[in-house]
């Protein structure tokens, strides 16, 4: 957990100063309103995927409020660590910056005592508190945690559901044991824990060994990207297809290089490929233990040295640009719970390569994608399917979903849903 040292602010509440505790007293509800109050909070700096979920989720809560005549106000709290402008998923919607303060469990067991849970006995010997400069969100009457990795264990003041996006750590050991305990205890500790796949439903009863009646499945939400301006003349493909990537173990990094590599020595591929991510033009670098050999195998071959292009983490704008133009979108990842990337592919008109796992056959299935696929574990197989998207992207163009459908099962199909299971916590 020493990636999130730099946000943890130590604070000691001495014993005799009992006023130092009225910083985690609940604000008293207004007596003319009973609208409730929800906070999302990211615990982590996550930036991709999980941040775009969060807003989305945080949307999703507000929207299904409105629509069931129970108006709820929601916030989206965050690590301070981002730009204004990676919250275009959030609307209009309200965001509080905050950072965990840790306290000691002497302090913590006053402090939900003076809470009015008398039995409360404290577990471990500190405990988190999101310290956002008002009132610890505390005026809140619902935490939502987006994934299950907060840096410690946190002060019971409210309610919790926790978003759970994977347990990832079961398949790739890139996590020390007893992190991982903790996170799974922190999911234990949760009155709900929501899933958006069977496969995280699975790992979450199976590995976590969670109790059935709280896990929820529920529908993945994606952006809606059928509504861009960029789309009104349809994307032709400009010679290249786009790989969209980070450094982390299960993107499968090793496969896909020598699967590149027959590609354009064996089979005479024509199509560039274009990476971008966070922190991906690391990879040709050999930064990672795991991708020194990798990286001599780039240097080692002329052709993969002409044909990639390492484009590093781009803008929203950018990558939109550089999406919308490309032949296909190629996802490698070995496992995890699926990516938004293939969905907003479809949003642009453009077809995907996918690696053939649980998780994809959910998201191709839920959002009718007709994927082409491909295996996780064998270049040889790999580098022939794109060459054969090579070959067959315009046909493939015309097998995905319309934008009305793609729209609504996005996100307009299941905002009930997602205030349904959360007004059971309330």
């Amino acid at each position: 957990m020493t990636q999130h040292s730099r946000t943890l602010k130590e604070i000691r509440l001495p014993s005799h100063a009992a006023s130092r505790l009225r910083e985690f007293e609940p604000l008293p509800a207004k007596k003319d309103s009973r609208r409730k109050r929800i906070a999302v909070i990211l615990p982590a700096a996550y930036r991709g995927g999980t941040l775009r979920g969060a807003q989305l989720l945080a949307r999703a809560i507000k929207d299904g409020s409105e629509r069931a005549g129970e108006d709820a106000d929601v916030l989206l709290a965050h690590l301070d660590a981002y730009r204004e402008n990676e919250f275009s998923d959030l609307g209009r919607l309200p965001r509080r910056p905050f950072a965990w303060r840790k306290i000691d469990a002497q302090a913590a067991r006053r402090a939900v005592h003076y809470a009015g849970d008398d039995g409360w006995q404290p577990s471990h010997s500190a405990y988190l508190v999101p310290d956002d400069g008002v009132d610890n969100l505390q005026g809140c009457d619902l935490w939502l945690m987006v994934s299950d990795r907060a840096p410690g264990p946190l002060l019971p003041m409210r309610p919790q559901i926790m978003m759970v996006y994977d347990y990832l750590q079961r398949y790739v050991p890139f996590i020390p044991e007893d992190v991982s305990l903790d996170y799974i205890e922190a999911a234990r500790a949760a009155k709900r824990v929501l899933v958006t796949t069977k496969w995280t439903e699975q790992d979450a009863l199976q590995f976590a060994g969670l109790e059935p009646g709280r896990v929820i499945k529920m529908p993945m939400l994606a952006p809606d990207f059928t509504n861009d301006a960029s789309l009104a003349t349809p994307p032709i493909g400009e010679g290249y297809f786009l790989w969209p990537t980070n450094p982390a173990l299960h993107k499968n990094h090793d496969v896909a290089v020598r699967a590149l590599q027959l590609y354009y020595e064996r089979l005479g591929g024509t199509l560039a490929c274009c990476v971008s991510g966070v922190d991906s033009a690391s990879i040709p670098e050999g930064t990672f233990p795991h991708h020194v050999d990798l990286a001599k195998r780039i240097r080692s071959s002329a052709l993969l040295r002409e044909k990639i292009h390492w484009l590093g983490q781009l803008d929203e704008e950018a990558y939109r640009a550089k999406l919308a133009g490309a032949a296909f979108l190629w996802h490698t990842a070995r496992i995890d719970n699926g990516s938004y990337s293939v969905i907003e592919a479809a949003g642009f008109g453009v077809p995907s390569l996918s690696s053939d796992y649980g998780p994809m056959r959910e998201i191709d299935s839920q959002f009718s994608l007709n994927l082409a696929w491909m295996p996780c574990d064998d270049a040889a197989a790999v580098a022939d399917q794109l060459k054969k998207m090579e070959h067959e992207y315009v046909e493939r163009r015309r097998l995905l979903p319309d934008r009305a459908t793609l729209s609504r099962r996005c996100y307009g199909d299941h905002v009930d849903t997602y205030w349904r299971v959360v007004r059971q916590c309330l």
